[in-house]
């Protein structure tokens, strides 16, 4: 199959580049080439700035309802009210006793912004049962590192990923 310069077979944008209409639609090839390697960058670029948080604890005797409740609460006022909390998910054990909270955000300003607003709520979780871990995956602003201390977490910043 033949290619351009630029190694795109013809095929992809359908004709000879020699023509005038295979020209047109070369170029209009690679715009597209150009879009989807300047969004590849993007999406990459928004994966190294991205910050997961995840909380595995156990549930406290006779708090399961509370638990529930609480996770049903926070859910619906991050869905409604953060944006940039791009992820905010509660996992239970098939026994009930444990849960791991996953949390991603777009950034450390968002991480901010979730603790400004949930502080009260989020303090209590450590009432409801022991933490086990906290990992925090990504690179928090020292600030951000200083905000989620209280959860003792460990930290991994990010190496390299995509994101699609």
């Amino acid at each position: 199959m033949a290619a351009d310069g630029l190694g795109v077979p013809h095929a992809i944008w359908g004709g000879d580049p020699l023509t005038s209409s295979g020209l047109a639609k070369a170029r209009e090839g690679v715009r597209l080439l150009e879009d989807l390697r300047g969004s590849k960058e993007r999406r990459n670029q928004m994966a190294a700035e991205m910050i997961r948080v995840i909380v595995h604890q156990e549930i406290g005797e006779g708090q399961v309802e509370a638990f529930r409740k609480m996770a049903e609460e926070m859910t619906a006022a991050v869905a409604l009210h953060e944006p940039h909390t791009l992820c905010y998910e509660w996992f239970i054990s098939d026994d009930g006793r444990q849960f791991c909270h996953v949390d991603t955000f777009r950034d450390s300003e968002a991480i901010l912004e979730h603790y400004a607003r949930a502080k009260e709520v989020a303090y209590k979780i450590p009432d409801m049962g022991r933490i086990i871990e906290t990992l925090i995956l990504g690179s928090p602003t020292t600030e951000a590192k200083e905000l989620l201390s209280w959860l003792e977490p460990q930290f991994f910043p990010f190496l390299v990923g995509c994101t699609r």
